[in-house]
């Protein structure tokens, strides 16, 4: 091969070079021996996706060969396969397992490469994590978590961050998956991880931020490697952990003693949590110790005195943002 290729060693997911290019300086001329070189050396090239069919995916090589990528040999995750139609106009990483000089094709494979790639990430991202088990339940399974630095900000400059694309949400656990990086490791993200600030209608919220197909950024918190089962493995990701740190500051946004209006969220025993105009927190709201009049036998205050979506006038009572509280003590009802 020599000088006439040049692989980059930066994976990219957005599709742009991903991993290299072959430089077409004497290849016309004698590509067959280039092809015989590459599928000897498992070499990693880019391609774009032309077209899809029902049990392959079709790309140019070249502009010479037809590359056919067989559905089993695009990911090993079905989720993947399921979609290929989402890989039209994606540049790709594939490897070359044969071709046929007298119809011009040739025979690749996605999954070979990003399996290669995918190691490469894996070997790069855990060494900076722990190695502990997970529970006595789960022998099997390992479970790597940041190396904590207890100098370091408890959000930020502790987690890896890579881009990710929404593959599903469900709305049951509340949770997405991802693909990590392009590569089909599975990511799962939970609902306390999309932002700050508490998601009061999760649908409505992953319509606008995180609607499949969208290309996000996420923190990786832990990784949970099932491979002795041979069940998938996957990371603990999290969108908040990229956001900026609400926290700082904070003493100068609000002080004690503040009045302000919330809207009511969530009703919890002896509190709710209120959302403040644009303030990037939620305030956790206490009722006051004493009822203003005669509870009836077995009724809760507050949760009769609180209604979800409706305003309402608290004090501020803590403000701390090196120990992350904010709480606040209701007034009255706007």
């Amino acid at each position: 091969m020599g000088n006439n290729t040049d692989y980059l060693k930066k994976y990219i997911y957005d599709g742009e070079a991903i991993l290299g290019s072959i430089q077409t300086e004497e290849i016309h001329s004698n590509l067959e021996e280039v092809f015989k070189a590459m599928i000897k050396e498992k070499s990693v090239f880019v391609v774009k996706v032309s077209g899809v069919r029902k049990d392959a995916v079709t790309v140019n090589v070249h502009g010479e060969y037809m590359g056919i990528i067989p559905k089993a040999q695009v990911s090993h995750r079905m989720y993947v396969r399921n979609n290929m139609d989402e890989l039209i106009g994606q540049n790709i990483p594939v490897v070359m397992k044969s071709f046929n000089p007298n119809d011009k094709t040739c025979e690749l494979s996605r999954e070979f490469a990003v399996r290669n790639l995918r190691n490469e990430f894996l070997n790069e991202i855990l060494p900076q994590m722990k190695d502990i088990n997970l529970d006595d339940n789960e022998p099997n399974y390992k479970k790597y978590t940041q190396k904590f630095d207890e100098n370091s900000d408890p959000f930020y400059d502790k987690y890896p961050r890579v881009k990710a694309k929404v593959m599903s949400f469900d709305p049951e656990k509340n949770k997405i998956t991802v693909n990590v990086a392009g590569l089909d490791i599975l990511g799962v993200m939970d609902i306390s991880k999309f932002d700050h600030k508490y998601i009061y209608n999760p649908e409505r919220y992953i319509e606008k931020y995180m609607k499949p197909n969208t290309v996000i950024e996420v923190a990786l918190l832990a990784y949970y490697d099932n491979s002795v089962d041979g069940k998938p493995s996957n990371f603990v990701c999290s969108r908040r952990h990229t956001l900026s740190d609400p926290w700082k500051g904070l003493e100068k946004k609000v002080r004690r003693g503040d009045m302000i209006i919330v809207r009511a969220l969530e009703k919890k025993e002896g509190h709710f949590f209120g959302a403040y105009d644009n303030f990037p927190l939620d305030i956790k709201c206490y009722y006051p110790d004493t009822p203003d009049r005669q509870l009836k036998p077995g009724e809760i205050y507050g949760r009769r005195l609180v209604r979800t979506g409706n305003d309402y006038t608290v004090k501020i009572v803590t403000v701390n943002s090196n120990n992350r509280v904010l709480t606040a003590e209701y007034v009255r009802e706007i």
